[in-house]
């Protein structure tokens, strides 16, 4: 499942807000992945996930 960030704030606001659409089943899996990792060894520090998304350009970017 993809979900859209913030979709509701972006399609009210004027100009359109620019989001992200990200996949949620994937950002779950690696959450509940990370966490029983976590508890199987307590001392695992986990700097950072990174989770693929796509950038949904809306009104309020900067054209450059």
């Amino acid at each position: 499942m993809t979900v859209l960030i913030s979709s509701t704030y972006s399609n009210i606001c004027s100009p359109p807000l620019t989001t992200i659409s990200v996949d949620v089943n994937t950002m779950a899996e690696a959450c509940v992945t990370t966490m029983l990792h976590k508890i199987s060894t307590p001392d695992f520090k986990l700097g950072r996930k990174i989770i693929n998304c796509t950038l949904i350009s809306g009104g309020s970017v900067k054209k450059l």
